[in-house]
């Protein structure tokens, strides 16, 4: 679940997941992106898991 515009949205489903590592010798931090379904649409979340915290990267049309 995650909201966007105030609004609340659940995941349906999981449409892909891959891990990018980053530019380690700059410090980048691990990247875990989660291509997600939610209300009949195609978002993007990241997931930085050194801080925790999600973001919300990109919508499909």
């Amino acid at each position: 679940m995650f909201f966007f515009y105030q609004k609340k949205r659940r995941v349906e489903r999981i449409f892909d997941f891959w891990r990018e590592q980053g530019r380690w010798w700059q410090q980048e931090q691990e990247l875990h992106i989660f291509k997600v379904v939610a209300d009949g649409s195609l978002f993007e979340l990241h997931y930085l898991p050194q801080s925790a915290a999600w973001q919300l990267y990109r919508i499909y049309d």
